[in-house]
């Protein structure tokens, strides 16, 4: 039998205001920006608040910085440019259409720094950094919906490393030169979330579980995921993630985590967990890579983090339990961000000084001596 020993992280760098931990991004100076629920909030490298902004901010729509530094955020009818060193506004894009509902506005920086959002008109913009004021926009064909009462689905739009700009609603997807000349379209069958770009092309999942590589220059089908993924079960809208070179990691489902060649779209490795009915649970994976090169996985309802092999999706060595759920390396950084049942989140260093053990092999004894102490269970007993 092997070994089930778990290492428990100690006390917490830091805790931070908010339930859910929606996106996180590493910034080059060592600084990392923390995008909860409740508020947006840059972390010095010893793990301090720089600063800290509330807001409403869009969940699947991560903050991005600029050439300058300068973070910009989408908020929900909002997106906004902060000093990267204050988090203080500098300005402002309100959607102008705004109605009666809400409206998700997306955000994507092009190579040069070009920043582009969405609006609800099945449109994209392409906004001035310095003042936020619209400069051009990007349309994509309304669905019937739109055509019939004059709405439109909310838009995601993406920037390639060439400039290009692909603009997506439902399952239409338009693909624009950076002056805004058309570069090629393409439909599917159903409607699909946002794309990920993945080294030389685009890759779009739909709510069926299929995933599909598009050719960024031409828009042609290069691969599709529809003859080998089983379908039915709960579908992650997040459910792509890029990996070490030649691989992309695929978790369309609760129970799945597939390593997919990214050149055939052939599955190279799977993993799966412990589920009593995949078809209605809600947990997910997420897989980010370390710096270590080590894939780490968590589930949104446990509070253990995996390390897998990056290309084979083995386990490497026993799990790390944290205090709280769902934790999630921050990629690019050590740090580590999980739900307590307080109702915050708590900050942990990935590789803390010295993990402490706390459940053993069954059968074997938990009280060992270390250094002339007596230690029982992890806990170092008080000298006599």
């Amino acid at each position: 039998m092997k070994p089930s020993t778990l290492f428990r992280l100690g006390e917490p760098v830091a805790r931070l205001p908010g339930r859910v931990c929606r996106a996180s991004v590493a910034l080059p100076d060592g600084d990392t920006l923390v995008m909860t629920d409740a508020s947006l909030q840059c972390l010095e490298p010893d793990g301090r608040v720089k600063w800290t902004k509330g807001g409403e901010y869009v969940s699947d729509c991560p903050p991005v910085v600029g050439p300058q530094g300068d973070v910009y955020v989408a908020e929900v009818d909002k997106v906004s440019r902060l000093d990267g060193e204050t988090g203080q506004p500098r300005w402002s894009y309100v959607n102008p259409t705004k109605g009666n509902f809400s409206v998700r506005l997306d955000l994507a920086l092009g190579p040069n720094g070009e920043l582009y959002t969405s609006t609800d008109r099945s449109r994209a913009l392409r906004l001035d950094p310095e003042t936020g004021q619209p400069e051009a926009e990007f349309c994509v064909a309304r669905t019937w919906l739109g055509q019939r009462f004059g709405v439109g689905y909310g838009v995601d739009v993406s920037a390639a490393p060439d400039g290009a700009v692909v603009v997506q609603e439902a399952f239409r997807v338009v693909c624009r030169e950076p002056d805004g000349r058309h570069r090629w379209s393409y439909r599917f069958s159903e409607a699909v979330n946002r794309p990920i770009y993945c080294r030389d092309r685009w890759l779009f999942s739909d709510n069926h579980g299929q995933l599909t590589a598009l050719c960024p220059r031409t828009g042609r089908e290069q691969w599709s995921t529809w003859s080998f993924v089983d379908n039915g079960g709960n579908i992650n809208v997040d459910s792509v993630t890029p990996g070490t070179e030649g691989i992309v990691y695929f978790h369309p489902r609760a129970n799945q985590l597939m390593a997919l060649d990214e050149n055939t779209g052939r599955v190279l490795a799977s993993f799966g967990g412990s589920f009593d009915n995949p078809d209605h649970n809600w947990s997910s994976y997420k897989p980010v890579l370390g710096q270590d090169g080590k894939l780490y996985v968590s589930r949104s309802d446990s509070n253990e983090l995996m390390t897998l092999d990056p290309r084979t999706l083995e386990p490497l060595g026993s799990p790390l339990e944290t205090a709280g759920k769902a934790p999630q390396l921050v990629s690019g950084s050590d740090w580590l961000i999980s739900s307590e049942p307080s109702g915050t989140l708590r900050l942990d260093n990935l590789h803390p000084p010295s993990p402490t053990t706390v459940q053993a092999e069954p059968g074997h004894s938990q009280v060992e001596e270390r250094d002339g102490q007596v230690i029982v269970g992890g806990v170092t007993l008080p000298r006599r």
